[in-house]
């Protein structure tokens, strides 16, 4: 059996979207790395980036 790498790039959201706290003091990343965590996908396997410019992956 092979071994398969995943990661999640999340991208196309503005610096207000990423910096908003939500009602817990939650940002958006820390909420998608939160709920990716209790699906067993390590943090250093996503990635942020807010535009896709100078993107290369």
């Amino acid at each position: 059996m092979s071994s398969v790498n995943v990661g999640l790039l999340v991208y196309d959201f503005t610096a207000d979207q990423r910096d908003r706290k939500d009602k817990d003091g939650k940002t958006l990343n820390d909420r998608v790395i939160e709920s990716l965590a209790d699906l067993g996908l390590d943090p250093k396997r996503i990635r942020f980036k807010g535009t896709t410019k100078d993107l290369t992956i």
